[in-house]
C-alpha cells in the first residue's frame, strides 16, 4: 500500500513525472528532437508506465540547467 503523505512529499521535492507535451514545452524543442536526444544519450530517458512514458521533472530541469551552464561557459 502506498503512503499518501510520503507520495506527496516526494512530489513536492521534484519527483513528479511529466508527460511528453510538458517536457517539450519546458525544453522548447519538438517531441521528435527529444527522442533523438534520448537515443543519443544527451537527454534523460523516459520512465515507462505501461504503454505511456513520462520523465522525472527534476531530470528535465537538471538538463535545462546544464544547457544554460554550458552556454554561459562558452560565452565567457
Amino acid at each position: 500500500m502506498v503512503d499518501a503523505g510520503a507520495a506527496k512529499s516526494q512530489l513536492a521535492t521534484g519527483d513528479r513525472l511529466i508527460r511528453l507535451p510538458d517536457v517539450a514545452s519546458l525544453v522548447g524543442i519538438c517531441k521528435t528532437a527529444i527522442y533523438k536526444l534520448v537515443k543519443s544519450g544527451s537527454f534523460p530517458p523516459p520512465v515507462k508506465l505501461g504503454r505511456a512514458s513520462a520523465w522525472p521533472e527534476a531530470e528535465v530541469i537538471e538538463y535545462i540547467t546544464a544547457q544554460r551552464r554550458s552556454r554561459h561557459s562558452r560565452i565567457r
